[in-house]
């Protein structure tokens, strides 16, 4: 259950911290736990020092020791520079054509060898990529990425996608509450910059952000 009550007031002075040059730049005073502290998500975890002073939506890659590495775009191969087969007709998924055994790999990781280039050794030491169809080799490449690659982009966080994030992963969190549920009461409640409010929910706080973020700073 969550309940909102608004009560009109005169606008007042906004909140001293509203949008500032620079702040599409991740900031050391965003989080105050920011710093040295380790950060844990399915499954994989890393600290985010490194990050402080990129821009949001920046793409990093986890080392070894949890570092966050700048990860920087390369140019896709070209259709016609790729070497790919018609068909896979003649392919056998019999186990035997990866050269690379599950120790090899192992060996790789522990050197500390980042993910692309331990996905690159696998399709070179693969025998049958090269007469995959092209589909089938861009599949083949995205699965080895998704279990090789420690891949982190940090993203702006309105409370949309915190409410997406919740919803899809933990709904009991926030009563199953679907972002279009939660404009519905923002509207339903008349929330803008300038009211005074008071707020009861049980929603983990989200219910308290989204009303933040519509009120922009502006009222209390």
């Amino acid at each position: 259950l969550a309940g909102l009550t608004s009560m009109e007031a005169s606008a007042e002075q906004p909140s001293p911290h509203h949008l500032q040059p620079g702040e599409h730049c991740i900031r050391d005073d965003d989080f105050v736990m920011l710093k040295r502290k380790k950060v844990t998500f399915d499954k994989q975890w890393f600290y985010l020092d490194n990050a402080i002073g990129h821009s949001y939506g920046s793409t990093f890659e986890v080392c070894n020791g949890g570092c966050l590495q700048l990860k920087k775009k390369k140019e896709e191969p070209t259709s016609e520079t790729k070497e790919a087969g018609i068909d896979n007709r003649n392919i056998v998924d019999d186990g035997k054509s990866q050269k690379h055994t599950q120790d090899d790999i192992k060996a790789l990781k522990d050197k500390g060898i980042k993910g692309e280039e331990i996905v690159q050794q696998l399709i070179e030491n693969s025998t049958t990529f090269s007469n995959k169809t092209e589909f089938a080799q861009d599949k083949y490449i995205k699965k080895k990425k998704k279990k090789y690659e420690a891949i982190v982009t940090i993203l702006k966080t309105p409370t949309c996608i915190f409410s997406i994030m919740y919803y899809s992963r933990e709904p009991g969190k926030i009563n199953h509450k679907r972002y279009d549920t939660l404009a519905q009461m923002l509207k339903l409640g008349n929330i803008r910059a300038g009211n005074k409010m008071i707020v009861m929910e049980t929603c983990s706080g989200m219910v308290l952000g989204v009303m933040m973020e519509q009120m922009g700073g502006f009222g209390s």
